[in-house]
């Protein structure tokens, strides 16, 4: 299995939420702790983001998490 990792500029917990229609309100942490799955049909919602180009594939998994840089 082969992993790759893009980042997303500009990408907000909100952005996440409202895309994957996540309600966090009952979670015991918030979407941003952790790594959510992603549907095929949503990635082109999450690749506008990215700084190349991605196309979502059959059979493949998508996910979407938040990693903190420091400043």
């Amino acid at each position: 299995m082969q992993t790759e990792m893009h980042l997303l500029r500009d990408m907000t917990v909100e952005i996440v939420k409202n895309t994957l229609q996540i309600d966090d309100s009952d979670f015991d942490l918030p979407v941003a702790v952790g790594q959510n799955d992603v549907p095929a049909e949503k990635v082109p919602a999450f690749a506008r983001y990215m700084q190349r180009p991605l196309d979502a594939k059959d059979g493949h998994s998508y996910e979407v998490s938040f990693l903190a840089e420091p400043e």
